[in-house]
């Protein structure tokens, strides 16, 4: 059963002469699966090296071929990364953490806070911030809670928060992203990829797919025709095994 945890987001007024109200907003919550899982995995059956043989990704086929570790990673995509130091340094004073906090400064001169709540409970909540993408003028943070976790963007504008499954891989026109997450076995996270259409700060949700044999560790652009993949399935005894594919629009 997955847990969900549904954290309060604190906007403050930034330091002015006169102090102003504070703000309260809930953020974006975590939809429930069940809810929003499609009645069919809109993969192929015909299977290349265990893997399909073509996939659908924001309504268009992809056929899939596998590659070599050299021509994936010609390709760059925005990796996990926990190292929150180096990322608050590059931020400059933007974002800033205080014991368990993050303070992020917006555009609109407010302040959005963050704030952490470790505990042995299903209200845990951890905060990491990550690194700053221009494209989606957006701040990137993984939320960890109880035996889950996802990642959220906060808009440097305003402050407006969407959650999705992993770090955001931007379009080479910047009008899209593609998220991804995979959890072939223990099933406390979305096993799924999903597409948005971006625009400015603001982000919709075009085409969500929860594939019921393979997972996806990251799916990212070259151009507007090929993607590539890292995707997994698992074995017999719930081994996992890596494949790195070329997807080329049909």
């Amino acid at each position: 059963m997955k847990r969900y945890v549904f954290p309060v987001l604190v906007l403050l007024a930034a330091c002015q002469t006169q102090q102003q109200p504070v703000v309260v907003t809930t953020p974006v919550t975590a939809p429930a699966q069940e809810a929003v899982q499609p009645p069919a995995t809109p993969v192929s059956a015909d299977t290349v090296a265990g893997i399909p043989a073509v996939m659908r990704i924001d309504g268009r086929e992809y056929l899939v071929t596998p590659v070599g570790q050299e021509e994936f990673e010609s390709v760059p995509e925005l990796e996990q990364s926990e190292d929150e130091a180096q990322h608050l340094e590059e931020a400059g004073d933007r974002v800033t953490r205080v014991a368990d906090s993050l303070f992020f400064k917006l555009d609109n001169g407010k302040t959005l806070k963050l704030a952490n709540n470790p505990c042995d409970c299903e209200e845990l909540a951890d905060y990491l911030f990550h690194s700053y993408i221009p494209a989606l003028k957006s701040w990137l943070v993984y939320q960890g809670g109880y035996e889950w976790f996802t990642f959220v963007l906060v808009g440097k504008r305003n402050g407006d928060t969407t959650q999705i499954l992993g770090p955001p891989q931007v379009s080479p026109d910047g009008k899209k992203f593609i998220v991804s997450n995979h959890d072939l076995v223990a099933g406390f996270t979305d096993n799924a990829y999903a597409v948005y259409a971006v625009n400015g700060d603001q982000f919709r949700e075009t085409d969500r797919v929860y594939p019921e044999h393979i997972g996806s560790g990251v799916i990212k652009w070259k151009n507007a025709t090929t993607l590539y993949a890292r995707l997994f399935t698992a074995d017999s005894t719930m081994n996992l095994q890596e494949h790195l594919v070329r997807l080329q629009l049909r």
